[in-house]
Order: C-alpha cells, then structure tokens, then sequence
C-alpha cells in the first residue's frame, strides 16, 4: 500500500512541474519594419522615419530596440509614439512596457538633414515578451535609407491634367467642338470635329506640375477642310518634352437643293421652341461649369470694385471694374454657390477669385508672372497664404521673404513682399533685390516714378527720423538765442561814444557835464591802451 502511495505522489509531482512546459506557448517570428518619408529630401528639410513591430500571434507586452544612424548626416529631433527613445550622437534606445499587451507598436522618429549623402537608419530588437513576460523568437534586424540632396530634383512631369478646345463663329458665338477620344492625361492624339461656320479655334489646357510651360502651334484661325494645331510641355527641367496632337476637321457646308413645290394645305403654324436663355452664358472653368449670374441685385461688389457692364458672347453682362480699370470680375453660379472670377474679355478666359484673410487685410493673390517680367528671373516656390496655395518667387537666398502678386481691396494688383515668419506684406520696390555679383547678368527692372509727397510723408512717419529733426530745429534755436545774447553783452560792454553830449538835454548842470566828459575820455584811453 505504501508503495502505491509513493507512486501516485511521484506522478503528481512531475505533472505538477510539466505543466508550464505544457502551457508555454510557441510564437511566430515578429515582423519589423522601418520607412522614410520622405526617402529623398533636401539638405536642411525634415524626414520622418517610421519604425512598426507587429506581432504575428499574440500581444507585446514589452519592447526594447536600439536605432542606429549615421549622424554625419542626420540629428535626431523628437520623437511621436508609445515608445520611450533616448540618445544622440548616432545610437538611440527605445523602450515600451504595457499591462495590457497590443499586437502592433508604431514610433515615429524625426531628424534634421545636416549635408548632402546618403544615412541608414537601422533597427535592432533586444527584448520581445508578451503580457505575460513569455519571450517571442527575437525579430530580424531592419533598415531604411535616406538620400539627402543638395538641392530639390526638377520634375519631368510634362503631363496635361485638363484640355478644352473652344470654337466660335466670326461673331464669337461658342459653337460645339467635338474630341475624340476623351481626353485622358496618356493619350497624346486626338481629332476635334468643329461645325462649318467655324472660324476660330482655341485650347485651353490646364498642366499637372505648375512649374511646366507650354506653348501650343498652329493656326488659330478655322481654314477649310482640316488641319493640325499642338500643344507642346515641356516639363520643369527643361529637358522632357510631350507632345498633345489636335487634328481639327472643319464639318463641310450642306446645300440643300430647292424641292419641287407640291402644293399642300397649309398647316397650322408650329410655335418655334423657346430658346435656352441661359445657353450662351454658360462658361466652363477648370473642367466644371457655371452660368454667368445677370441679376446682381443681391450681390455685394468686391470692396474697391464698380458695378459695370461687359460682354460675353456678344452678350451683354454685368460685372465689377477695378478703380484703375485694369481688372473685371464677373459672378458665376455652378447652381448651388456663386463665386467671383476675373474674367479677360480679350482671351475668353476666367479664373477664380481667392481672397485671402490675413493680418495685414484682404487680398486677392494671383501668379506674379502672368502679370510681371520682374520675376521671371526668381526660382518659384509654391507657398499657401491664408487658404490659397500660391507660386511665390526667391528675390534673395533666404526662404523667409518671397515675392507674391497680390489684388488688394483697392483693386491694384502689384509685387508685395510677404514675410513667411512674420505673415506680413509689403510693398515690393526696386531697393529690395538681392545684390547680384554679376552686374551685367542682372534683369533691369523699371520702377515706378517716385511721388515727392509720398516720400515727404514717408520720412516723417519714421520716428527715428522724427527725433532727429526735432534735436536739430532746438539746436539751432539754442545757438539762435546765445547769438542774440552775446550781442546785447557786447552792447552793454561797448556802448556807442558820443562826442557831443551838449546836445542832449540831460547835461544841463555844467558839472555833470564836466563829469561825464572825464568819464568818456579815460574810457577811450583804457580802450586805445587794450
């Protein structure tokens, strides 16, 4: 019986101590994971590196992990995420503990690019354990590199996001203008079927990389039968090329002959079909359409701008003239919202009017270079000011002043300098540029004529310059005064020698007479002995 007893407790023992052996749990191989965004940056910018640990089966319960990264290059900055990182100079320590676990750990690191050349950022896991302290097979290690430039790499993007080809008769009715195929950004050839009565042609295009130009040849006038007109982009390194071809064939006249007569009775007159009112006011502005508003009675015009009238179509619409008459604005509806664009009666053409709410008032802000040559010769840089993304171009090599177009309220489009740090303008002159060391290669700019009271207000509005003018106007009033003193002391000390002092009524009395002429006699030996 005893011997029995012993067995039993020896077979309870050893279950006992198996069974964490048989609970133990045997999970898959953690994935790590790391990325740069963006992988290729421009020296000074930032990069943002993304280090994922994603459990496979199970749950983290704690995470350990060195980072290494070439700090010639990079300098580490901060980091965003559940994990602790610390260190610098090229090696960091990240840490992450939790009670409850998580099946996936996401830390964020950011650094500064120092110089051009190219850093690895690696990652190697030290300690993987689940909520329970079990471990997981340790991860392999994983790496991602950046490429830090001197400066930014011009884009070949020489794509068309957009194309409208508009025809008009000779009174400059819009007539349909048929493409085919529809336009698609990879296809670079089409046909344009246009009516008969066509005599001219346009293309509206709208590029996806702003920083392209393109030019577009052929006659832009309707001929007979038909005929080829391009549009060539040419991508912002000036080196891609692509080429949109438009074949534009002009529908040929029909001459209907004159039927026999048949005599018929006649039948009752049919109502011609009311025409569309709204047909020639309809305008279409980057691929969507609107409808020219002609009842601007609830409309409140821009502030500096004059209800006009103008004409699109031959038609007659009202709009809103800038003081110098140099911008008309027109109210287009899509059916739900009314916006203002300005339009260019010359070119047909219409764009929308931003404005833009700052610290320095309303603006309206538009491409400088559609409007000035003096920035032709400035790097553009795309910039957003309030809610509008605009082109704004480097005058000098710092990034914080930039020259951008802008409409103020008065009307007056003209060159501001808007200050990044500050959200500031300015208004731009010619003492502004940036000093050129090759005078020769350096863009004339014509200033504007200088206006003598403007400056005269200008120079007293400085306070400095105030100050300055009032210490001079006392001065010259204290060294006023002192002359006129001096004058009266020299007069008491010299007083005028009268020879003939008999005449003067206060020598009546002989004696003082006598006296005063001693006086004056040794006064004029003590000035003849001096």
């Amino acid at each position: 019986m005893k011997k029995i007893i012993s067995i039993l407790i020896v077979v309870v023992l050893l279950c006992s101590f198996s069974l964490p052996v048989l609970t133990a749990h045997a999970y898959a191989k953690p994935l790590v994971s790391v990325s740069a965004s963006p992988a290729s940056v421009v020296v000074g910018n930032n990069v943002t590196v993304t280090i994922k640990h994603s459990a496979a089966d199970g749950k983290f319960g704690a995470l350990d992990y060195m980072i290494s990264y070439n700090s010639n290059v990079l300098e580490f900055v901060s980091s965003e995420g559940p994990a602790m990182v610390n260190g610098a100079g090229g090696a960091l320590v990240a840490s992450w503990y939790s009670v409850s676990g998580s099946g996936e750990i996401v830390t964020k690191l950011v650094f500064k690019t120092l110089t051009a050349g190219k850093a690895e950022v690696s990652v190697k896991t030290n300690v993987a354990v689940d909520e329970n302290e079990e471990a997981f097979p340790t991860p392999a290690n994983a790496k991602a590199t950046v490429t830090v430039l001197n400066e930014a790499p011009k884009s070949k993007n020489a794509n068309l996001k957009y194309v409208e080809v508009v025809a008009n008769d000779a009174d400059g009715k819009k007539l349909t203008a048929k493409l085919s195929p529809a336009f698609s950004t990879g296809v670079v050839s089409y046909t344009v079927t246009v009516p008969s009565n066509t005599s001219s042609v346009s293309i509206n295009e709208t590029r996806e990389d702003a920083k392209a130009t393109s030019k577009i040849d052929g006659p832009w006038g309707a001929v007979e039968g038909e005929w080829i007109r391009k549009v060539i982009v040419t991508a912002e390194d000036g080196v891609t090329q692509k080429v949109y071809t438009f074949k534009i064939v002009k529908e040929a006249a029909t001459v209907t002959p004159d039927p026999t007569p048949t005599p018929t009775p006649t039948p009752d007159p049919t109502p011609d079909p009311t025409p569309d009112p709204n047909e020639e006011l309809r305008v279409v502005v980057g691929g969507k359409e609107y409808t020219v508003v002609t009842d601007t009675s609830g409309l409140t015009a821009l502030k500096g701008f004059k209800s006009e009238i103008t004409k699109y179509n031959e038609v007659e619409i009202p709009c809103f003239v800038s003081e110098d008459a140099t911008l008309t604005v027109v109210p287009l509806s899509d059916g739900q919202n009314t916006e203002f664009f300005f339009y260019n009666e010359e070119l047909i053409s219409f764009e929308l009017c931003n404005i833009t709410k700052v610290d320095a008032g309303e603006f309206i802000l538009l491409d400088a270079l559609k409007y000035t040559d003096a920035v032709k010769e400035y790097d553009v840089k795309e910039i957003t000011i309030g809610s509008k993304t605009v082109p704004a171009y480097k005058f000098s090599d710092s990034d914080e002043f930039l020259l951008v177009w802008a409409v103020d309220m008065s009307g007056k489009g003209k060159l501001y300098i808007y200050d990044t740090v500050g959200k500031t303008f300015q208004r731009y002159a010619e003492i502004f540029k940036a000093p050129q060391n090759n005078q020769e290669d350096t863009p004339s700019v014509d200033t504007p004529p200088v206006d003598n009271n403007d400056f005269i207000g200008q120079m007293f509005s400085d306070e400095t310059i105030v100050v300055i003018f009032a210490a001079l106007v006392g001065i010259v009033l204290i060294l006023f005064v002192a002359w006129i003193a001096a004058l009266v002391r020299l007069k008491r000390a010299y007083p005028p020698k009268t020879e003939d002092v008999s005449t003067v009524p206060f020598f009546d009395d002989e004696d003082a007479l006598k006296e005063y002429q001693e006086f004056m006699q040794q006064s004029k030996q003590e000035s003849e002995e001096e």
